[in-house]
């Protein structure tokens, strides 16, 4: 979910990209502010990236999500 955070998604497009319903997506981006105590969306974006869960790919201009 932090990769689709990060690209910009809107709740409803992150639960049609993940095939679960907008209240578990609305469910799963509080209880994330809540574990970090973040309260914006770009935090969750910045977070990722500073903790590696997210990068970005230099040759091809785009954002990789690392695997776990």
């Amino acid at each position: 979910m932090f990769y689709l955070v990060a690209k910009g998604y809107t709740n409803k497009e992150i639960a049609e990209e993940c095939f679960i319903s907008l209240e578990t997506v609305k469910s799963h981006i509080q209880m994330v502010f809540k574990k970090l105590h973040l309260h914006h969306r770009t935090q969750v974006a910045i977070y990722a990236f500073v903790n590696k869960i997210i990068e970005w790919d230099k040759q091809k201009g785009r954002l990789l999500c690392q695997k776990r």
